[in-house]
This record gives structure tokens, C-alpha cells and sequence, in this order.
């Protein structure tokens, strides 16, 4: 069970990866998380200074993306056991 505090802290982070606040987190939300920074950053596409940070934002995508797996693979064992 997780305190009141950690219960804050997780709907915050989930609320600024939830970029659209669709109520998902999507491969979307991170291009457009990365989009912002690198323009906040006056990076030039096609650059390696661009290429680098996009291809760390796409990294972090896919470890969220196996969370989200793992995540449905747990509750759906819980459901039918």
C-alpha cells in the first residue's frame, strides 16, 4: 500500500509523461516530451546533439513500455488465480 505522499508523487510523474493528458502514457507523450525540450534546448533536427537526446527519450519509451507489459501480465495472473 503506498503512503499518501508516494501516492502524490506517482500522479505527478505519471501527470508530466502523461503529456496530453489523455490519461495514457504513449510513445506519443514522449516524442512530444522530447520535441519540447529540444526546442526549449535550440536543438536543430538532424543534428548529433538532436539524434542523441531523441534516441534517450525513445530508450526510456521502451523500459516504460516493458513496465507496461510486466504491469498487465501481474494483474491479469491476480485475476485469474
Amino acid at each position: 500500500m503506498l503512503t499518501e505522499l508516494q501516492t502524490k508523487k506517482w500522479t505527478r510523474l505519471f501527470q508530466v509523461y502523461d503529456a496530453d493528458g489523455n490519461g495514457t502514457i504513449t510513445q506519443e507523450d514522449f516524442e512530444l516530451i522530447f520535441q519540447n525540450l529540444a526546442k526549449f534546448r535550440n536543438l536543430e533536427a538532424n543534428t548529433p546533439q538532436y539524434d542523441q537526446l531523441h534516441t534517450k527519450y525513445m530508450e526510456g519509451w521502451e523500459l516504460v513500455k516493458k513496465m507496461q507489459t510486466k504491469i498487465t501480465m501481474v494483474k491479469s495472473s491476480l485475476r485469474s488465480g
